[in-house]
């Protein structure tokens, strides 16, 4: 395997995959389209239940189909996800958008990685994983952060043709895969190359079925792992919610639409921060989590304010 076209391949895909130009306006399209907050929350949620169902069994598919095949899936995945974001007349194709993306979420979700770890593994340089991750991680944040700062650009476009820039790096993402090559040290397994849909759907239900069940004796088993899950997702809720109502609220205090994407940016660059920091906590993970229940919670109090200045330090 040639290493460094394989690692270039994986760069571009992250790039691609963390370019989202619609992230920071897709509640503004909505809503300007005459979707209440209601339904855009709706929408919010179906994503989540979808990536919440959907994350072991996506997991699977990389484990039993290949790296490279599941993150075809999921450039696929991304296509369909813009076509049902651009549709009207029926408000289901939002929904049938939002389970798409969230799909190709989860597809991604892991495969990276592994695609990276697995194939410097064959090529006897895995100890260079840490650091060909952490080139992925910077150049995913500096993708994310550019697409936020091109809400103009999105604003001015109008949704439709923002999602079809959406399907053309999807549709990116599947070349780019395309040209990775599967590695030999997690090569499928024969019997399953050679299956049938039924023999796949029913390897995934059985390794699903032990799956569940192996997760189920190790809660048992550790009772305080899942209060820690627990925890983070506690933490993590008031920062979801704060997300989705953002981009309105912002309008509201005053914000031009135009540039919601401006103040939307600070949210992954002051979260990198928090990240550097967290590398660096030496703190009891009790008094860690408090310490970020708290700050979360006073965080979306002051977001909340009709202030433009508070909310912006929300």
């Amino acid at each position: 395997m040639n290493i460094k076209r394989q690692t270039g391949l994986c760069y571009l895909f992250e790039t691609l995959a963390c370019f989202r130009l619609v992230d920071a306006v897709w509640v503004l399209f909505l809503l300007g389209r005459g979707y209440s907050l209601a339904q855009v929350g709706i929408a919010e949620g179906v994503f989540h239940v979808t990536s919440m169902l959907f994350e072991v069994p996506s997991g699977m598919v990389a484990d039993l189909y290949g790296r490279r095949r599941t993150l075809l899936f999921s450039g696929a995945a991304g296509i369909l996800f813009s076509l049902f974001m651009a549709l009207d007349g029926w408000h289901g194709w939002i929904y049938l958008g939002m389970v798409f993306s969230a799909l190709q979420c989860n597809l991604l979700s892991g495969t990276e990685s592994a695609m990276v770890y697995d194939s410097l593994l064959e090529g006897g340089c895995e100890k260079r994983y840490k650091k060909v991750w952490a080139n992925m991680s910077v150049l995913g944040r500096i993708a994310r952060s550019v697409s936020c700062a091109m809400s103009p650009v999105a604003i001015l476009l109008g949704y439709q043709y923002t999602y079809l820039v959406m399907g053309i790096l999807s549709f990116g993402l599947i070349l780019t895969a395309a040209g990775m090559r599967e590695p030999q040290y997690r090569k499928t397994p024969e019997h399953i190359q050679k299956a049938g849909m039924g023999e796949y759907i029913s390897e995934t239900a059985h390794r699903f079925r032990e799956h569940t069940r192996s997760t189920v004796v190790f809660i048992r088993q550790h009772p305080r792992t899942m209060c820690k899950l627990f925890a983070d997702a506690a933490v993590a809720c008031s920062c979801y919610l704060l997300m989705m109502y953002l981009q309105e609220h912002l309008v509201n205090c005053g914000w031009p639409k135009e540039w919601i994407g401006m103040l939307i940016l600070l949210i992954p660059l002051t979260g990198a921060v928090g990240a550097w920091f967290a590398g660096r906590n030496r703190s009891a993970l009790f008094k860690t989590i408090m310490a970020c229940g708290i700050l979360g919670g006073a965080g979306t109090i002051l977001a909340g304010s009709k202030m433009l200045a508070v909310t912006i330090a929300g």
